[in-house]
């Protein structure tokens, strides 16, 4: 019984290793083999690349790819052309001894700036300690512009903001 222990034993050990012999051997076998099919594939693709570069081109195809070019580059160049659509433009509209910067966008809406421009210097207002505003040009010269206090400023702005949007509707119905 201990003879036929001995011999499975052995017979199991011998079994195992070659099992683990015979799949080291087709792993490296598969790594060099695979290595050998990625190197032939890029060899074979570069081949194939050469081989396209240096066929003929019909003439058409060169004029057709040039124009493509030209146009490619005519659409990226920041310049103004007629493909060209600003975002917003901004103007100066007065309105009540003061003047309000209003930025009209592309979509139809419009923003009016908080804070008010002078009437003579077009100079933004300055708001002093006192919550009150006044052209910064006052100090040195004689701008006849008059000091706001923070609600007429807020009422001035809502008048101005409907006013412009009279003006934008108005603008924008008869297109």
């Amino acid at each position: 019984m201990k003879r036929l222990k001995e011999i499975l034993k052995s017979y199991t050990k011998k079994l195992f290793s070659d099992w683990h012999s015979a799949i080291i051997a087709l792993i490296v076998t598969s790594l060099f083999l695979g290595t050998g099919a990625v190197y032939i594939f890029f060899q074979t693709l570069w081949l194939a690349i050469i081989n396209t570069i240096l066929l003929p081109t019909p003439l058409w195809a060169s004029l057709a790819w040039g124009l493509l070019l030209l146009i490619y580059v005519y659409l990226k160049t920041p310049k103004k052309h007629s493909l060209y659509h600003p975002q917003s433009e901004s103007f100066l509209i007065e309105d009540n001894d003061v003047k309000w910067k209003v930025t009209h966008k592309n979509n139809g809406s419009f923003t009016v700036d908080d804070n008010p421009y002078c009437k003579y210097h077009d100079t933004r207002y300055i708001q002093t300690a006192g919550g009150q505003y006044m052209c910064p040009d006052v100090i040195g010269s004689k701008c006849k512009s008059r000091i706001v206090n923070d609600d007429e400023i807020e009422l001035l702005h809502k008048l101005a903001k409907s006013k412009v949007e009279k003006h934008i509707n108005q603008y924008e119905t008869k297109c």
